[in-house]
């Protein structure tokens, strides 16, 4: 896979955002982190709490990977629970734990609410472990399946606000022509602080159609959806973004 000639800059949680911009970089492109959001523990795994005392969950759902590395004890705790997974990243964490999680190969909510095994389960309890707010689609829609669903939040996402024009300062002095962004949240962050000129003159890359349309909505321009949210997801979008623009002619590769 070949990124050079892309400047890219990547928006989500610092480990994760540090994760991805090394890829780029191994594969050519310049890749420079700024976190939009940061992620703060707000609750653990305690045996008094209501929501994970005395249920037999049929299911568990792990919605991200922070909710996999916080949570994992719950899967142990429920031998009996069909686990699962918001996409294969989620899973990769869980297995290190010794957690097999079935996921769809597409990380989103509508995906991962027609696997069928999930389908399958009706009238029970299911549980949900994930972050303070969210979307609300996965819990609606296996309630519309006669299931009794619980939420377990364990952590926040909070948006960082950067002094002295430094997101700004970081699109001009970077020369980015690509900016990554991997929620709504982050999307939300960026644009709250973007100077909207460079919204006409660079690439935005965003995961899902549900946030290309609040991007669109924003008056962003070169917005590009990647087939979810996942390393290779972004990275598969980047090759292509890059194979077109060379086509068109808006790339200069220097060799």
């Amino acid at each position: 896979m070949e990124l050079s000639g892309l400047n890219v800059l990547v928006t989500r949680p610092k480990l994760y955002g540090e994760q991805l911009s090394l890829l780029i970089r191994k594969c050519g492109g310049h890749a420079v982190s700024l976190p939009m959001i940061k992620t703060e523990v707000i609750s653990s795994i305690q045996p008094e709490n209501p929501v994970t005392k005395s249920r037999h969950y049929a299911g568990i759902i792990f919605v991200s990977k922070i909710a996999a590395e916080l949570g994992a004890n719950l899967a142990k705790k429920y031998p009996l629970a069909k686990i699962y997974a918001m996409g294969e990243g989620t899973a990769k964490v869980l297995a290190k734990h010794d957690i097999v999680a079935e996921f769809a190969s597409d990380a989103r909510s509508e995906a991962l609410a027609e696997l069928d095994s999930l389908k399958a389960i009706t009238g029970e309890w299911l549980l949900i472990v994930k972050g303070e707010g969210g979307r609300t689609y996965l819990k609606e829609m296996l309630e519309s399946r006669g299931n009794t669903v619980n939420n377990v939040d364990l952590y926040r996402r909070k948006s960082l606000v950067y002094p002295n024009e430094r997101l700004n300062n970081t699109l001009l002095n970077e020369r980015i022509n690509t900016v990554v962004v991997t929620s709504e949240q982050i999307l939300r962050s960026f644009l709250y602080q973007v100077n909207y000129k460079y919204l006409k003159t660079i690439n935005l890359i965003v995961p899902s159609q549900r946030i290309m349309y609040i991007a669109l909505e924003r008056k962003c321009s070169g917005v590009i959806c990647s087939e979810g949210s996942d390393n290779n997801s972004v990275l598969n979008c980047l090759a292509n973004l890059r194979k077109a623009l060379i086509i068109n002619e808006k790339l200069k590769i220097y060799s």
